[in-house]
């Protein structure tokens, strides 16, 4: 019997094969890059970006939501003793007080009061009677408004948006007190215009209760004088006539 031949017995043998474990997640990104391309995938990546921004941008208007429904649920417990408009200067000066305490939560107060500004708002924070008796700056005998200094700076601060300068607020005040003014002018004439003419009504309502009130006799004088009215006009237009015709 003859041996192996070298050749078999040279040869290695056999390697085992071995398991490939694939991740189909880690493939499906593969083959996601791989049909894509590098261009895509930067704009994948910008994608994911923005995205992460908007995520940010979403965390922090949820806190500063949840800050500003913290401060409308104390407000309310904090300042029920507050009554606007201030009715009066003593009032006004008390508010002074309280605003030079703790300005931010008056200030955040005041805002929710002035939706539309100073201009048209003015009347929710001080009293027609109040705004009547002053102004800005004190002039012509009234009380100014810029020297309660904390009712002023919270006033301020309550309308001041991105360029809004303290000259601005100035000339928006005094435009306030203006049309608050004329408002009142303008209403307390109707006022007086009504009231007159509901002191002339009564006036022409006795009169045709008086007429409607004479007697039998005085009735026929009046008919009668009525009847001579009518007859004299319709000789004055027959002499008229007559002379035309000649």
């Amino acid at each position: 019997m003859s041996g192996p031949s070298r050749t078999s017995q040279m040869r290695p043998p056999p390697k085992k094969k071995q398991k490939i474990t694939e991740h189909p997640e880690q493939n499906g990104v593969d083959r996601l890059f791989s049909s894509t391309g590098n261009s895509s995938v930067s704009a994948i990546h910008k994608k994911l970006d923005n995205l992460n921004m908007r995520l940010i941008a979403l965390e922090s208007n949820v806190a500063s939501i949840l800050t500003v429904v913290n401060q409308l649920a104390q407000c309310p417990q904090s300042l029920n003793h507050v009554q606007f408009p201030l009715k009066d200067l003593t009032s006004l000066a008390e508010m002074d007080a309280k605003i030079e305490e703790n300005s931010d939560k008056y200030i955040d107060f005041i805002r929710r009061l002035m939706p539309d500004g100073i201009v048209k708002d003015l009347s929710r924070v001080l009293s027609e009677s109040l705004i009547m008796d002053m102004n800005y700056s004190g002039t012509f005998s009234k009380k100014g408004l810029n020297s309660f200094q904390s009712v002023n700076t919270a006033l301020y601060e309550a309308t001041k948006k991105e360029g809004y300068t303290m000259e601005d607020y100035e000339k928006d005040v005094r435009v306030a007190f203006n049309k608050s003014k004329n408002r009142v002018y303008k209403k307390k004439s109707n006022e007086k215009k009504q009231n007159k003419q509901e002191q002339e009504q009564p006036e022409i309502e006795q009169v045709f209760i008086k007429e409607g009130s004479v007697d039998s006799t005085a009735s026929e004088i009046i008919s009668d004088e009525v009847q001579k009215k009518k007859k004299k006009k319709r000789v004055i237009s027959f002499s008229q006539l007559k002379m035309e015709s000649c």
